[in-house]
């Protein structure tokens, strides 16, 4: 009994039939491991931090690579209608699927977080976008580093991402005095002022007025400035950065969200991987 006879089915997701739905099965894995193979390579590029994610980037890529390698052998085997390669194609897309649930096991677990997770670019979403939930992970080991490193922390995160986490997280009143400090006169040069005679005092006053004038115009403009600037930090930045409200709640559901997606993209290789080798199975009957 040859042991392909255990994948039997007459279609594609009750629609298709096995060598179209093996194409587009095909089609599908591509276009998502090519958009996450050029997003990570462009963001590691981009941000200058390779060497702190070189691990995650090798096992990304590994990930990549070898489901590469599955689909294109699987492609030749669909074109040609060939059961080796249908197989073969079929092995290297299951040792893909072995490995993705490898790196997704290692991101729930925090002190392997940074061996899955390309700077909260976890592989849940294929590493094309961050899961800010997972943030404590990476706030704990910043504060270890910064204990043992004194302080010299700041590599671990972009620097767009560091300015805009700490203007985002100064409190109210403390913005508000950083933009509504004015430089005050001197007194002593009020004084040599006002001994010249009372033209020289009307003449310093009017330039304390100007100063005043100045300073007033140039603090409405620092204030406009940074409300326009909390208002994008507002969607840039996490829910859990925000002054004053409770994130667990957030934190739980995109926990479970992140679930629910590798758990999705799990079943949809495992059908992808049973309609190889069903259509390998027809191929095998048509054969004999």
């Amino acid at each position: 009994m040859h042991w392909l006879k255990w994948f039997k089915s007459d279609t594609f997701c009750c629609v298709f039939s096995l060598q179209s739905g093996a194409v587009m099965s095909i089609m599908v894995l591509s276009a998502l491991g090519i958009t996450a193979l050029v997003n990570i390579i462009y963001y590691l590029v981009t941000s200058s931090t390779f060497e702190l994610h070189i691990v995650p980037f090798c096992l990304a890529l590994a990930y990549i690579l070898v489901l590469g390698v599955g689909v294109v052998l699987a492609f030749c085997g669909a074109y040609s209608e060939s059961t080796f390669w249908m197989v073969l194609g079929a092995v290297f897309t299951f040792v893909a699927l072995i490995i993705y649930i490898i790196i997704v096991i290692m991101s729930f677990i925090p002190d392997l977080y940074n061996t899955a997770c390309i700077s909260l670019r976890c592989p849940e979403h294929l590493w094309l976008q961050k899961s800010y939930w997972r943030r404590e992970y990476n706030e704990t080991e910043t504060d270890e580093t910064e204990e043992d490193g004194n302080g010299n922390n700041t590599d671990l995160v972009d620097e767009k991402e560091a300015i805009r986490t700490t203007l985002f997280r100064l409190p109210t009143t403390t913005t508000r005095l950083i933009s509504h400090r004015r430089l005050r006169p001197n007194p002593i040069t009020m004084a040599y002022g006002m001994r010249k005679g009372p033209g020289s005092s009307l003449v310093a006053e009017e330039e304390v007025r100007e100063q005043e004038a100045k300073e007033e115009f140039l603090c409405q403009k620092r204030e406009k400035k940074f409300i326009d600037e909390s208002d994008e930090d507002l969607d840039y930045c996490p829910p859990e950065g925000r002054e004053g409200q409770d994130d667990s709640g957030v934190r739980v559901f995109s926990a479970i969200m992140s679930v629910v997606y590798v758990i999705c993209y799990i079943v949809f290789q495992a059908y992808c991987l049973y309609g190889f080798l069903c259509f390998a199975n027809e191929l095998r009957k048509e054969v004999i």
